[in-house]
């Protein structure tokens, strides 16, 4: 996997995102690596690495749209962060908010006065998918480029949770990827297929 930094993530935008799109995708992967900034992914490695990787994913496959790559960059600060929704939509504004909330399958629920989270809200798999798959294309361009990256690091996790990730991502996300993205959809059954012949409950 090539070294990212800032620097090298935002020479890829070069000419591709103009003035006003890159002051956006600034804005979006600020917010991200500051909502990720204390937080570890299951193999350890620092979290902001994956929704850049995500971002990075779709400008490689050129994929330039400024708001669906802030979309990528900020795709888990409510399910896997703890930003307010009030912050975000101030932010970002109503359509990347409305965006956020459909990819977040669970989310935090926070206290009126004090601000802190009380309870985390989450939706069914059924429920889910349902939406992710009627949302526009931004929405599943990001899942199926979020599931991507996490089928390409989960090598290391125990071999339950790569069944289940295996099982969900065959019901639930190649058909949304097939119908989104062919070359998209081909990736995601790469990946798949090589988890397969390397995870012991597939030999």
């Amino acid at each position: 996997m090539v070294n990212m930094n800032r620097d090298i993530f935002f020479v890829l935008l070069k000419d591709k995102v103009n003035a006003y799109g890159l002051e956006i995708i600034q804005k979006a992967y600020w917010f991200a690596k500051s909502e990720h900034r204390n937080q570890k992914r299951r193999e350890g490695e620092r979290y902001f690495e994956h929704p850049r990787r995500v971002a990075v994913n779709l400008i490689k496959r050129d994929f330039f749209d400024h708001e669906l790559l802030a979309l990528a960059l900020i795709h888990d600060v409510f399910e896997d962060g703890y930003a307010p929704f009030g912050t975000v939509l101030k932010l970002f504004g109503a359509r990347l908010y409305e965006q956020l909330i459909v990819l977040s399958k669970k989310f935090p629920v926070f206290n009126e006065i004090t601000g802190k989270v009380i309870v985390w809200a989450k939706v069914s798999n059924d429920e889910y998918f349902n939406r992710i798959i009627q949302a526009e294309l931004a929405v599943r361009l990001v899942k199926l480029s979020d599931r991507l990256d996490n089928l390409c690091t989960m090598n290391c996790q125990p071999n339950e949770w790569i069944d289940k990730q295996i099982k969900e991502t065959e019901e639930f996300i190649v058909p949304i990827a097939k119908q989104t993205d062919v070359l998209l959809a081909q990736d995601i059954i790469t990946e798949i297929e090589k988890l397969k012949l390397g995870h012991s409950s597939y030999c």
